[in-house]
């Protein structure tokens, strides 16, 4: 499998501690190609030294500061301070949690430029199949991709 099409995700809640121990494998990881993403990055539980110290390729914005951007000023500070510490370190942002058209065009409004949730559509349960270097994910029950 080509790790270019890999991406390892860590929680934030794996940094809230001392995240130094996980730099030498993130950075192994870097050098193989794999995408390195941290997860569930929110105002309420973030560790900044571990967003620095493992400079993530993606940083995933929890869906708690996410819901509810449309009504709520201090959230939407917070996503602009989030944002601006993902452009600091050249990251990719994902919104997750995204349930309303209202958070989305707040979102689009910001320029996030990936997002999931339920307002695309619900989650579902997928089934993986490696056949060479080619990955195929499909919802179980239907015909993988052609």
């Amino acid at each position: 499998m080509d790790p270019r099409r890999c991406c390892l995700e860590i929680s934030e809640q794996q940094l809230l501690n001392d995240p130094s121990p996980l730099v030498g494998s993130v950075e192994e990881l870097r050098r193989a190609q794999v995408q390195v993403a941290i997860d569930d990055v929110s105002f309420g539980n973030s560790c900044l030294e571990g967003l620095i110290l493992l400079q993530p390729g993606v940083i995933k914005i929890d869906k708690r500061l996410v819901i509810g951007l449309g009504t709520d000023r201090r959230r939407r500070e917070s996503l602009e301070r989030v944002l601006k510490v993902a452009e600091v370190l050249e990251a990719e942002v994902v919104a997750e949690g995204v349930e309303s058209a209202e958070d989305l065009s707040v979102l689009q409004d910001f320029e996030v430029p990936y997002a999931q949730g339920n307002f695309f559509a619900a989650p579902q349960i997928c089934e993986v199949s490696v056949a060479g270097e080619e990955e195929l994910f499909h919802p179980i029950g239907s015909a993988p991709p052609s």
